[in-house]
Order: C-alpha cells, then sequence, then structure tokens
C-alpha cells in the first residue's frame, strides 16, 4: 500500500478457469511457521493464523512482548478485540463435503474450534495470556475499522490499556470466491488486476459520474 503497488493478481491457490472472475488480493508467500508452533498452526484455520501471525507483527512494531506464563498468569489490562467476516469458511465447506461422504465420523474434533469466528481472538489472547476484555467483531467490510474503533472506546473508557485490535479474512476460495461474484461484488478485470481496485481514481470515478448522469 505504500509503496503504491497492488496485491491483486490471478488467483494461485485453486485453478478459476471458467468463472467469470479469477482475481483476487492473497495473501503471497505465508509461512505460518515462521510465528505460530506448527501443532497448533495445524489446529487453525487459515484466517486464525493470519490474525496470529498479525498479532505478533503488531506487538514487535509497538514494542512489546506480552507472553503468557506456564502458571495461565497474564494481563488484566490487555486485551483482544479481533473480528472476522466471516470465518472459517473453507473449514465449513470441506466439513460439509466430509459430513456428506463419511456421516459424523469423517468430522474432525477441530471442526468447530477451526470455523468458529471468535477462536483467533481467542488464541491470540492465549499465545499472549491477554485476560483483559475480549471481543469478536463480525460488521462485514466494516470488520477491522470496527474492531479498532471499540477497542479505542474500550481503552477510553479505562477498560484497558493495551488493546490488540483488527480483522482477519481467508475467503479466497472457490465458494468464497463464487459467493462474491454472484453478487456482484467483485471487478472482472482479469487481464488488468492492478487496476481493479481503484476507489480513488479520478478517471474512474468520472466515468461513473457520467454514466450517473446519462
Amino acid at each position: 500500500m505504500v509503496a503504491g503497488q497492488s496485491g491483486v493478481a490471478t488467483v494461485a491457490k485453486f485453478d478459476p478457469s471458467g468463472m467469470p472472475v479469477r482475481i483476487a488480493a492473497e495473501v503471497k508467500g505465508f509461512d505460518a511457521e515462521k510465528r505460530i508452533d506448527r501443532k497448533l498452526a495445524r489446529r487453525l484455520d487459515l484466517f486464525a493464523q493470519y490474525a496470529m501471525f498479525a498479532a505478533g507483527e503488531a506487538l514487535a512494531d509497538a514494542g512489546l512482548d506480552p507472553v503468557a506464563g506456564d502458571d495461565g498468569e497474564g494481563d488484566e489490562r490487555l486485551g483482544v478485540y479481533v473480528g472476522t467476516g466471516i470465518g472459517g469458511l473453507q473449514e465449513i465447506v470441506n466439513g460439509s463435503r466430509l459430513f456428506d461422504q463419511q456421516g459424523w465420523k469423517g468430522l474432525s474434533p477441530f471442526f468447530i474450534p477451526r470455523a468458529l469466528t471468535n477462536l483467533a481472538g481467542g488464541q491470540i489472547a492465549i499465545r499472549y495470556g491477554a485476560q483483559g476484555p475480549a471481543l469478536c467483531v463480525t460488521t462485514a467490510c466494516a470488520t477491522g475499522n470496527h474492531a479498532i474503533g471499540e477497542a479505542w472506546r474500550a481503552i477510553q473508557n479505562d477498560d484497558a490499556d493495551v488493546i490488540i485490535a483488527g480483522g482477519c479474512e481467508a475467503a479466497v476460495s472457490p465458494v468464497g470466491l463464487a459467493g462474491f461474484m454472484v453478487m456482484r461484488a467483485l471487478s472482472k478485470r482479469n487481464d488488468d488486476p492492478a487496476t481493479a481496485s481503484r476507489p480513488f481514481d479520478k478517471a474512474a470515478i468520472a466515468r461513473l459520474g457520467q454514466k450517473t448522469v446519462a
């Protein structure tokens, strides 16, 4: 964002050929095990892995290093306000497929923990001993900003001194892409992905204005 470079490109996680929309802003080169224990990473859906990784980066940038003790000791003035719009979407898809094929025996014990929206914030709280206020905001595309705003209110009201806040999502999957596509929420600029998202483009706004007037 700072460099002015778009992260939108042809989808690489799966084959999008045959779909009217074949582009997305995927997280590239992500390795959860750089910051998350391998065993824990396997128990988390991708959206929660993103959240855990980003929380670690945010704390490092802030010069903070809270760690939960072995005895469960933590900081009651440290909170977590991390939300998600959809949560473990792919986990739900995979679980539904396994249930259809094998019945209840096909489901993993981690099916619900991976799918639940508040588990990202919960795992962050466990990792960093955050025993202060916790909230999972789910307000679609406003989730991240909403979480930050609510965290600011909590600090303003002296409910906490520090709150890890933001949003996380991992909806780039066949069902996720198709779902947003059929509701006409995605650009079809497959041949020019870098300009697919340009909300502040003067020329695009001007053309939109002309169509509105016409």
